[in-house]
């Protein structure tokens, strides 16, 4: 996956899902060997749960189970410009 910010633009593998500290933790490496922790409180999930069940998305959820092949650069065509000229 990759994520963009104001402060950096990296590509982020991640490696363990996991129900730890009353939230959901995510963790993995990111550019460089940067280590990323992501932490999704049940509000969190909440939201996030509502938006995958929109009809555009749930679809692209199950044809994402039978395509093939590396994701596009770019996010799969959404056009976003990283705010700073070093891209780190």
């Amino acid at each position: 996956m990759r994520v963009t910010t104001g402060v950096a633009d990296m590509a982020i593998s991640l490696d363990r899902l996991k129900v730890g500290e009353g939230a959901l933790v995510l963790t993995g490496s990111g550019t460089g060997g940067t280590s990323v922790r992501v932490v999704m409180d049940s509000g969190d999930v909440r939201q996030l749960l509502a938006a995958l069940f929109r009809p555009r998305i749930l679809g692209f959820l199950l044809a994402s189970l039978f395509r093939s092949g590396k994701p596009a650069e770019n996010g799969g065509g959404v056009d976003e410009h990283h705010p700073s000229p070093v891209t780190w």
